[in-house]
């Protein structure tokens, strides 16, 4: 996720145009209902209340695109970390190696 914000792969520019309603919050848990174009969608966000502050659960997208992704590599008939490498070549234009797995930061 960090190397595809660095490098503008996801973005103001790469970001669909959605809108949030609906909001439901429940002590330190939040859910939106997600609208694109004023029309709802089967997709809701989740928020979290952390130091009295709320943010989006990115993981929650995260693991929404993990089937998807998995359907993808076996319909091209390919391993899921190869489909990933040829997904990152693809957009980045960079062959990535083993090293893509190595943690950005150490604690």
């Amino acid at each position: 996720f960090v190397y595809a914000v660095d490098n503008d792969w996801i973005g103001k520019t790469g970001v669909v145009p959605m809108e949030i309603g609906n909001v439901r919050e429940s002590g330190t848990r939040a859910v939106s209902d997600a609208f694109l174009d004023g029309q709802k969608i089967p997709y809701e966000f989740i928020y979290k209340k952390e130091d009295g502050e709320w943010k989006f659960d990115l993981t929650q997208i995260l693991m929404n695109t993990e089937a998807p992704l998995r359907m993808a590599a076996k319909q091209s008939n390919m391993q899921e970390n190869q489909f990933i490498f040829v997904i990152i070549e693809t957009v980045s234009g960079n062959k990535p190696n083993e090293s893509l797995w190595s943690p950005p930061f150490k604690k």
